[in-house]
């Protein structure tokens, strides 16, 4: 599909403030949704083909006033038509409006009311990188900003990943006042995430913007007895593998050649697949040269 792009993008304050993340992350969704503007959220997919571990809530922050996030599972560009059309006026006898206008209906957008919208004019505060940091922290946000009280948390959480993120969530949600219940509450943890080989210990910043310090404690586990993780014989990781890579293989043999977009020849379900067999084998060769 052919469609205009913004070249003068690279030059606007709002974007520059972006990470490479967040920016690969904006040039994929517009090249991905409908005519409408409309891309239905697919967020396995869109890290396999940027590259970067970002989550939805990364794309809200970033893209504020820029985007919608929709009950139905799509997120709408509010100024896309405007763009691509070169106008705000819809014609329904205009077939290429027409198409749009369906659209715009069938996802509940009173577009006259869009119409005037106005996406802010301030620039958009900086998203933690999710990938190669840009600023002298690693993770978007300067050492130095970090407060008393979040260096704690930090210190007793046992994943220590998305820092930068993980501290914005930190002061977004009211954290500095409770503390020592959130430190309890990770202590309490403890000893289930270690019975289940500290692989279900969720990101510092999903922690902490979902409150997760207020869940109860599992009550399946026999904690007096710590069950160590299965390990897999480095054979079973290398016949994983290989079926993995057959059915990959399997995949692209559905694309003419090299120089075709995959995308373009494989189902939704299948890209899904694609992107999660893709996932898994890195997992695995990692596991494999480590085990080696």
């Amino acid at each position: 599909m052919k469609r205009f792009t913004e070249t003068d993008i690279w030059d606007k304050e709002w974007f520059m403030g972006l990470d490479a993340s967040c920016k690969l992350a904006w040039l994929y969704i517009k090249d991905r949704c409908d005519c409408a503007g409309f891309w239905d959220i697919n967020m396995r997919l869109l890290r396999f083909q940027i590259g970067f571990d970002v989550i939805l809530e990364d794309l809200e922050r970033a893209f504020e006033g820029r985007i919608m996030v929709l009950d139905n599972g799509r997120l709408w560009i509010r100024k896309f038509i405007e763009f691509q059309q070169g106008t705000t006026e819809l014609n329904e006898s205009n077939k290429a409006h027409l198409g749009i206008i369906r659209r715009l209906e069938k996802n509940g957008i009173n577009y006259e009311k869009e119409r005037t919208y106005q996406a802010p004019l301030k620039d958009l505060p900086r998203v933690p990188s999710i990938g190669i940091g840009i600023s002298k922290g690693k993770e978007g946000v300067s050492k130095g900003e970090y407060n008393k009280s979040f260096l704690e948390f930090w210190k007793e959480y046992p994943k220590k990943k998305g820092k930068g993120a993980a501290f914005l969530s930190w002061k977004r949600q009211g954290c500095a006042k409770i503390k020592d219940e959130i430190i309890k509450s990770i202590e309490d943890h403890m000893p289930e995430w270690r019975a289940k080989g500290m692989q279900y210990v969720p990101h510092p910043s999903t922690y902490l913007n979902q409150r997760r310090w207020e869940d109860e404690i599992g009550t399946e586990l026999n904690l007096s007895e710590p069950v160590a993780p299965k390990k897999q014989s480095i054979w079973e990781m290398e016949t994983k593998l290989k079926h993995i890579n057959e059915r990959i293989e399997q995949l692209r043999s559905k694309s003419p050649g090299s120089h075709c977009d995959l995308r373009d020849f494989l189902k939704k379900e299948e890209q899904d697949e694609y992107a999660e067999l893709w996932e898994s084998r890195q997992k695995l060769e990692s596991k494999i040269r480590k085990a080696g």
